[in-house]
């Protein structure tokens, strides 16, 4: 990790910060997310450091997802065994449609390495390093 976290901090030395705008939220395949933008420079961080992970490791772990598109998810609506029920999209959809909001805009300056884990019903990070945009 120490290798990965040096790599990355070289290589993201002259990228500034930068903001994103982060959309209302909207049901996906799996979750229900709030897609950001501009994606180019947040695409720039996720193929900098996915490239750096692979070289390190010796692409010893699958880039998943095989694409990236900056977002929050904020819930997630798959089943995690056989005996419950997926979310019902549409249900999820027209909840989603009587609830007000606008964009939202947020200040990436920084990397965060974390640690993640989940037990089935909750995802949770520990973060380990964090690398500075200037």
């Amino acid at each position: 990790m120490a290798d990965v976290v040096e790599r990355v901090t070289k290589e993201c030395e002259d990228i500034g910060a930068f903001d994103l705008v982060f959309d209302r939220p909207s049901v996906g395949t799996v979750a229900v997310e709030c897609a950001a933008r501009p994606g180019e420079p947040a695409r720039r961080l996720w193929e900098i450091t996915a490239r750096v992970d692979a070289e390190v490791t010796g692409n010893r772990y699958p880039l998943i997802p095989a694409v990236y598109y900056p977002h929050v998810s904020l819930a997630y609506g798959t089943a995690s065994s056989a005996d419950q029920v997926r979310a019902d999209r549409r249900a999820l959809k027209v909840a989603l449609s009587d609830h007000p909001g606008e964009p939202v805009c947020l200040r990436a300056d920084r990397l965060c390495l974390v640690a993640q884990s989940h037990d089935r019903r909750h995802i949770t990070w520990t973060p380990i390093a964090e690398v500075p945009l200037r």
